[in-house]
């Protein structure tokens, strides 16, 4: 896979869409494995990796922080911070509220995936100084 991705006329379209499989988190372990191989410097791929991110669901995002964490512990929690602080600056619009069941799982399952994320983010080491600043 990391060499069918260094020939992928468009590699971000590659790992997107098997980041988008969610429900199969090998294929996302897969995608992250081969972009992971292949040489990039740092920060390019902190901003790749942020703009793939932002195209996801939660729970996506969820199951490639949870393989990023494994592989490269600083990367996933600069990740992990940056996509709260755009969310921060960014919130979702408020809706009505619905005592609609369907609308009340959606949320629940909403807010269950923030939480979680954000417990993943206070397990990961402190952010590096190192990641984003190699010259230091």
């Amino acid at each position: 896979m990391a060499c069918l991705y260094g020939m992928a006329s468009d590699p971000a379209d590659l790992i997107l869409s098997l980041l988008l499989h969610g429900d199969a988190p090998f294929l996302s372990a897969l995608a992250l494995h081969a972009f992971l191989s292949n040489p990039l410097p740092k920060e390019q791929q902190f901003h790749f990796l942020k703009e793939l991110l932002i195209e996801l669901p939660p729970k996506e995002q969820l199951v490639s922080l949870r393989y990023l964490y494994t592989q490269r512990p600083s990367l996933a929690a600069n990740l992990s911070e940056q996509l709260f602080k755009d969310e921060a600056r960014n919130p979702k619009p408020a809706t009505a509220v619905s005592n609609d069941p369907s609308d009340l799982l959606e949320n629940l399952t909403q807010l269950t995936l923030t939480a979680e994320a954000k417990n993943l983010l206070l397990s990961l080491p402190k952010r590096s100084s190192y990641w984003l600043n190699p010259s230091k």
